[in-house]
């Protein structure tokens, strides 16, 4: 029976077949005749068959050491290590054309330091969302007693040309994650007058502008409304929300038809031509881990700041927050974002904005 696999064999394995990958795209000729195989070397010389003209690539992982930055890590958190990999060729000779066994030792380590010269850093992606690593693949000069101490434990394993890489960093996932804390919903510092509350937004020059956005929220006492920033919904059993920042709410509305207002600014009518953001809304999901929603909505920035006192003529949309994201006394992020050209050299620019917080009590 198969052991289960872990993120240090599934990064493994799947760095071996991108080498092979790669090796096989130089060489589609003879794709048919190279394999890679993971193991010690006394393992590949002895599924290595001399006779015929196919060539192993030996990948041996032999090493493994501690990052050095997961110190204060706590158990139930992935931790990352550096993985040595030794990687040696069993050539066979080719008649057509006539090629010795160490020269085409030569050609495959020579393709191999290329690959790795011109992408030393590879992404690699799992099935698990959760598993995404960028892996840096960083040659190593080994001392001539360190090769003679790999060799040497390898039996009757004769010495191979090789070459040494370290990838850094490798995850080591735990069996459960531990769960992300809850943001702060609500944190001040002193007087909080009106006046603290207007945010500027920088002089914007074309279409390099950042969006900001806060909500806009309808006081039932007759006050009119409120420009926040954080949102704490109180609900009862039904899911029916009752209060809104502790100030008691009018009607039945429920949790699944709460959409909130949201005034998007940043940019100037007058110069920007583009006044589009993307509203992306993020969430706490059942497993505790944070997750963004398929849903999007395009939304337009109205003026150039969010002044509080402006509030009764600021242009706000209704956000329609999907009900599966309020889960368990959830936690909801708000951003808008937005790309523009760079004038001086067209490049994309992607700008983000402040964060709204909503959160279920």
């Amino acid at each position: 029976m198969a052991l289960e696999t872990t993120s240090l064999s599934r990064v493994c394995k799947a760095f071996s077949e991108h080498l092979e990958n790669q090796i096989v795209a130089t060489n589609a000729e003879n794709s048919e005749n190279i394999k890679i195989v993971i193991g010690s070397p006394t393992d590949a010389e002895a599924d290595h068959d001399p006779t015929n003209d196919n060539h192993l690539v030996n990948v041996f992982f032999y090493h493994f050491d501690d990052s050095g930055f997961d110190a204060q890590s706590n158990p139930n958190e992935t931790t990352q290590i550096r993985v040595r990999c030794l990687i040696s060729p069993f050539s066979n000779a080719t008649d057509t054309p006539l090629v010795s066994p160490g020269e085409n030792d030569l050609r495959l380590l020579g393709d191999i330091i290329r690959i790795f010269h011109e992408n030393p850093v590879w992404f690699y992606e799992s099935l698990d969302p959760e598993e995404k690593v960028h892996v840096e693949v960083v040659p190593c000069s080994l001392k001539i007693e360190e090769v003679s101490q790999i060799w040497s434990v390898q039996q009757s394993t004769s010495y191979r040309p090789s070459v040494c890489y370290e990838l850094a960093l490798v995850p080591v996932n735990p069996n459960q994650l531990q769960q992300q804390s809850p943001l702060a919903s609500d944190l001040f510092l002193g007087d909080q007058g009106p006046s603290a509350n207007v945010e500027k937004a920088e002089d914007n020059l074309e279409d390099d502008w950042q969006p900001n956005i806060a909500f806009v929220i309808d006081l039932h006492d007759g006050l009119g409304q409120q420009v926040l920033h954080t949102l704490t919904l109180e609900t009862d059993v039904n899911n029916i929300v009752t209060a809104i920042n502790g100030q008691n709410t009018l009607g039945n509305q429920s949790l699944s038809d709460f959409d909130p207002l949201i005034w998007v600014a940043g940019a100037n009518l007058f110069t920007s031509s583009n006044l589009d953001v993307t509203i992306n809304i993020n969430y706490l999901n059942s497993a505790f881990r944070w997750q963004t929603h398929e849903n999007q909505l395009i939304a337009s920035a109205s003026s150039l700041e969010i002044d509080p006192e402006e509030v009764a003529s600021a242009v706000s949309i209704p956000i329609d927050i999907p009900t599966e994201t309020f889960v368990n006394g959830s936690q909801v992020l708000l951003t808008a974002e937005r790309t523009y050209s760079r004038l001086s050299d067209g490049a994309q620019i992607t700008v983000c904005s402040n964060v709204l917080l909503i959160d279920v009590v």
